[in-house]
């Protein structure tokens, strides 16, 4: 079985662990870092070993695009989550499972969002929100050419039952057990209060047309692909290929213990002031920032971000760090728990 084993980068320490293991195996193998990846170098693996976080196998993802490889997660932060099926210090019964074929091959809808500029894929979800954030996107929703809605919001996703405990479930999405086939549609602060959360079969082609705000939209895949729209519509529809996670053998439950933390985290969230929800998706799509700087991207007042900080920081959704060039300013970043969540 040829595998190639992708990391971040390359500290010793880890690459000397891998190779321990990798030597004892029966497999053809070779460690790449993210930046040595190009689909071409993939093209005759047999499966893919991402050892990290989960935004490095969502970054590996973008390279693969529609291609199909089985890939196995491996995450390097102690815990499992969705996408990071075992963790390091099991990498040795993770790649003897995977060279004797013992293990699942899990199929995970994908989506395929089309517009004059981009062609990507995503396995948890697609976003659009214009730039600056707390401003109005209006835009008309079509499923299969029919018209379903017109709508002015902050934003609106397209979510896969993956992604339904992702992004969408903050935002006020239903949970979609994970085989359910089916996508989910949030509109995301609504100014219709009657716009709940919409789920479509699988099957359908959604088109969101006619997309117009005061500031440059830009559409989001998986919190990873970040392009502006210069169209004014985009179609999204199930890929043809659903991406293969590979699984270490375990008994199968629809919900698992991390559904129910994404359950209970997002209990957490709804509960939340608007301005602390705000703070929190700025600091969730645009990473760490000063208050400084999350007040110019908010719009909101100093003490409002003062106050919502406070919030998340006592609910240790956020946490607070010195910033290492000053230590005078501080900085703000999502808890390492509410990440692992993502």
């Amino acid at each position: 079985m040829r595998v190639s084993v992708i990391i971040p980068s390359k500290p010793m320490q880890i690459v000397s662990i891998l190779e321990r293991v990798l030597k004892d195996s029966e497999l053809n193998y070779d460690v790449l870092t993210i930046k040595e990846l190009n689909v071409n170098r993939l093209s005759d693996r047999d499966a893919v070993i991402v050892v990290g976080r989960d935004r490095d196998l969502l970054l590996v993802h973008q390279v693969l695009k529609e291609n199909d490889i089985p890939i196995l997660g491996v995450s390097i932060g102690g815990e499992t989550s969705f996408l990071m099926d075992t963790h390091i210090e099991n990498f040795r019964r993770a790649v003897e499972y995977l060279a004797h074929g013992n293990i699942i091959v899990e199929e995970i809808t994908r989506i395929q969002v089309e517009s004059d500029e981009m062609d990507a894929f995503a396995i948890n979800e697609v976003a659009i929100f214009p730039r600056r954030s707390a401003s109005l996107l209006e835009y008309a929703l079509f499923i299969n050419d029919e018209f379903v809605w017109r709508d002015h919001c902050d934003g609106v996703i397209i979510a896969t039952p993956m992604g339904s405990t992702a992004y969408a479930l903050s935002a006020g999405g239903a949970i979609i057990a994970p085989k359910a086939r089916v996508l989910e549609i949030v509109s995301v602060n609504s100014i219709d209060p009657s716009r709940r959360p919409f789920v479509v079969p699988d099957e359908s082609e959604i088109s969101i047309r006619e997309i117009n705000s005061k500031y440059t939209i830009e559409i989001i895949v998986d919190g990873i692909v970040r392009e502006p729209l210069k169209s004014d519509y985009l179609t999204i529809r199930v890929a043809k290929k659903p991406m293969k996670l590979l699984r270490l053998p375990r008994k199968e439950r629809i919900y698992d213990e991390r559904i129910l933390k994404k359950m209970r985290l997002g209990e957490e969230i709804l509960s939340l002031p608007p301005s602390a929800k705000l703070v929190l998706k700025v600091l969730e799509y645009e990473g760490p920032m000063t208050q400084k700087d999350l007040v110019e991207k908010t719009m909101l007042p100093h003490r409002t971000v003062r106050y919502a900080l406070s919030i998340l920081i006592s609910r240790g959704l956020v946490r607070e760090d010195l910033l290492n060039r000053d230590a005078r300013v501080k900085i703000y970043r999502l808890s390492q728990s509410l990440r692992r969540e993502k």
